[in-house]
């Protein structure tokens, strides 16, 4: 016999988090009162769409990518600037095809993301997360201006690197009235761990307890909410692995110290 109420439970693993998302639906024993249809605004739909590419691009960074792995900035020089962003993409994934041939002589793999950003101004730079190479062959490898390095942090959650991105990408998509992707991602990253089941239960706990070897991801506060619309309740919540200071240590290829005392070599 099929149990009058479930619930939808949504978990996503991606490197070292799991993102969980639960909800009621009318599909399954839950009565939500008729609401008039008004529409969504052209606001509320790109801040929706902002929302979706934040989640996705973050779960993808944290999937792919670790302890000093980098964000690298590859910025122009004046004389060198591109007119349009087809020009700028031609230039990105013409020093991609430079560097793939560099890593590809001495056994390396290239993993990235990337993601194009033009000021106010017309200065353009671009956002490139990348697997941990050596940053010379970077350097060498852009000639059309300077680059800076990020070392991305030790903890798996890039949630902030995310934002950021889909942030500014996204103004800047609306003020020049662009269209498509906000990011680029290599054909070689695995996609995140989705699991989506119904739960044969009215409600569920209202504080869960993590998996073993699991903490609350303080990025991901839980939250028991309703939704202004519906009137359901939902949940959502993240977990992050507890790692200590050994184990994130044993991970680093490069110290900080040292990736930036050779920045300032090169």
């Amino acid at each position: 016999m099929k149990y009058k109420h479930q619930y939808l439970i949504k978990e996503v693993k991606a490197g070292d988090t799991i993102e969980v998302f639960k909800t009621q639906s009318s599909r399954y024993g839950y009565n939500i009162p008729r609401k008039e249809n008004t529409g969504s605004t052209p606001d509320a739909v790109e801040k929706n769409n902002q929302r979706l590419a934040e989640d996705t691009l973050r779960q993808l960074i944290n999937e792919n990518f670790q302890n000093n792995d980098l964000h690298a900035i590859l910025k122009y020089f004046i004389e060198n600037r591109p007119k349009t962003p087809e020009q700028a993409q031609k230039d990105v994934q013409a020093w991609i095809r430079r560097l793939r041939v560099k890593l590809k002589k001495i056994g390396e793999e290239l993993k990235y993301i990337y993601a194009i950003e033009i000021g106010e101004k017309g200065g353009v730079h671009v956002h490139v997360i990348i697997n941990y190479v050596d940053i010379r062959i970077i350097k060498e490898t852009w000639p059309l201006g300077s680059v800076y390095f990020v070392p991305l942090y030790s903890d798996g959650q890039y949630k902030d690197l995310a934002n950021y991105i889909i942030k500014q990408t996204s103004e800047m998509y609306k003020k020049k009235g662009w269209s498509g992707r906000r990011y680029t991602p290599s054909k070689n990253l695995k996609k995140p761990k989705v699991d989506k089941r119904r739960v044969d239960a009215k409600s569920w706990r209202k504080k869960p307890k993590p998996p073993k070897g699991y903490m609350f991801d303080p990025s991901f506060p839980l939250i028991n909410g309703v939704c202004e619309v519906t009137g359901l309740t939902y949940q959502r919540y993240g977990f992050i692995k507890i790692k200590t200071y050994k184990e994130r240590y044993q991970q680093r290829r490069l110290p900080a110290n040292d990736l930036q005392t050779t920045e300032r070599a090169l």
